[in-house]
């Protein structure tokens, strides 16, 4: 009988003392955010890669804090990373990759815009021409003939024009499509750094 009483006290003292512990333990929950604005959960601070644990935030329960409601969206993360200064190795900013992409870009659409006025020059130059050879076949004097001589050296040098406008192009789309991407990684930057902010 005795045993059994001291069995129960035993038993009633460890249910005792765990409700204790239990009251005494962290009520705490740590999160942080990821570059890409995924908020991530943990409640032991050693969970938290390293690079994320000066920007960790914790949530006391018992105060009642509120959660973050939403991930940060793309235009968040952009002000994120122009706040907190991040470089590639040549000390290069996010701005500055996004300014450059955006030079090669309006670059390339103003050698598109060139190329179209080109091959309209080019069309009606050819109308003007063939118009001139007709009445050079049919009426033969010198001058219709030389104005038709003359238009023709003018198409073949539109002719050239447009040629090395579009190798011109072809340059520019292989660099705002590959060449800086390139470039922006070997300068150890990221990617998403050449969107632009809406």
């Amino acid at each position: 009988m005795r045993y059994r009483y001291f069995h129960y006290a035993g038993l009633l003292f460890s249910i005792f003392i765990s409700i204790i512990l239990s009251g005494t333990r962290s009520e705490a929950v740590i999160y942080y955010i990821d570059e890409k604005g995924v908020v991530h959960f943990v409640d032991d601070e050693t969970l938290v890669p390293e690079k994320y644990r000066e920007k960790k935030k914790i949530i006391d329960r018992n105060r009642d804090e509120s959660f973050p409601e939403k991930p940060l969206e793309r235009k968040d993360i952009l002000k994120k990373e122009e706040s907190e200064e991040l470089k590639d190795k040549f000390g290069n900013t996010p701005a500055y990759w996004r300014q450059k992409y955006k030079a090669l870009v309006n670059e390339k659409l103003k050698k598109e815009r060139d190329l179209r006025d080109l091959e309209n020059q080019r069309d009606e130059l050819f109308r003007q021409y063939e118009a001139a050879r007709s009445r050079a076949f049919f009426i033969g004097d010198s001058q219709t003939v030389t104005l038709a001589a003359n238009l023709e050296l003018k198409l073949r040098e539109l002719e050239n024009m447009i040629k090395m406008t579009v190798a011109q192009l072809d340059e520019l789309n292989r660099k705002v499509s590959v060449d800086i991407y390139n470039e922006l990684i070997q300068a150890g930057g990221r990617t998403e750094w050449l969107l632009s902010e809406e």
